[in-house]
């Protein structure tokens, strides 16, 4: 379950709770997806094309 989301300038940040992923002695986890790594699956999935997508 995702506990908690936070979008800042460098992207987004996912963070899940203990157990989740991993036990609990490993603690939170966190993932972090850049602006760039989004720009790329936006333009894989936009119908409109590159000239459309802004991010």
């Amino acid at each position: 379950m995702l506990v908690h989301l936070a979008v800042n300038p460098v992207g987004i940040d996912f963070y899940f709770a203990p157990y989740e992923v991993g036990s609990y002695a490993d603690g939170t986890f966190h993932v972090r997806v850049t602006w760039s790594e989004l720009k790329v699956t936006a333009y894989l999935h936009s119908k409109l094309g590159a000239n459309h997508v802004i991010i």
